[in-house]
């Protein structure tokens, strides 16, 4: 499978949206593919929030790539999530699901890159998931969590060789700069050959805390 999903809006899941029952479960398999499109500018992080004019890529209040919500099971091998704009929570992906994994088929990762949100640059977890080798580069947050914010009690096991790099929260407008790689008020667990470098928490006024990780919770 491939092809390119951008250019859309919405205000939850610009790109796709996920939702099973109490009956079923939706299931999402990426392995090729794009969901998501460079913008114009010479920055290409900021060329994500071109979206909000219906330029490029794709535009959400919340899961501009991906929302997946309560009841699905996505799973990303392959293909990349990238230059997708929240003005809330998660820029590629909020999950509210049942079962995540993001890992690698072969020698193909799954990406997730130059994305942008509030909180939350690539994923944004209020629900439990499981990251394993998958690389989240170039990501940005204006508030919390420039590659990840995990959210209250929700259990997250990032492990394998995953390469979590150059993200960064910048601490726009009012917002302070916390977690340039992730923000953790969960459960966090971290194993195997994690890599973080060059992450930053930019805030305005030099008030950025945790380049690679700002922890409140379990770690």
């Amino acid at each position: 499978a491939g092809g390119t999903i951008a250019g859309n809006k919405a205000y939850s899941g610009g790109g796709v949206y996920l939702l099973g029952n109490n009956s079923y479960t939706t299931t999402f398999n990426m392995s090729a593919g794009t969901i998501g499109k460079a913008g114009t500018s010479s920055d290409p992080v900021n060329a994500a929030a071109e979206s909000t004019v219906g330029k490029h890529s794709n535009y959400a209040s919340s899961g501009a790539g991906i929302y997946a919500g309560a009841k699905t099971s996505v799973t990303i091998t392959g293909g990349n999530i990238k230059y997708n704009y929240a003005s809330s929570y998660g820029g590629a992906l909020y999950w509210k699901g049942a079962t995540l994994s993001v890992n690698k088929l072969g020698s193909t990762y799954g990406t997730l890159s130059y994305n942008r949100a509030v909180k939350g640059g690539a994923v944004y977890f209020d629900a439990d998931g499981n990251l394993t080798q998958a690389m989240m580069n170039n990501n940005q947050a204006d508030n919390m969590g420039g590659a990840i914010y995990i959210s209250g009690s929700k259990n997250v096991e990032i492990n394998g060789a995953m390469k979590i790099n150059s993200n960064e929260t910048i601490g726009s407008n009012s917002y302070t700069a916390c977690g340039g790689g992730i923000y953790n008020a969960g459960n966090l667990t971290i194993s195997g050959s994690v890599q973080m470098q060059s992450n930053t928490a930019n805030g305005k006024s030099n008030n950025g805390w945790g380049g690679a990780i700002f922890n409140t919770s379990s770690l």
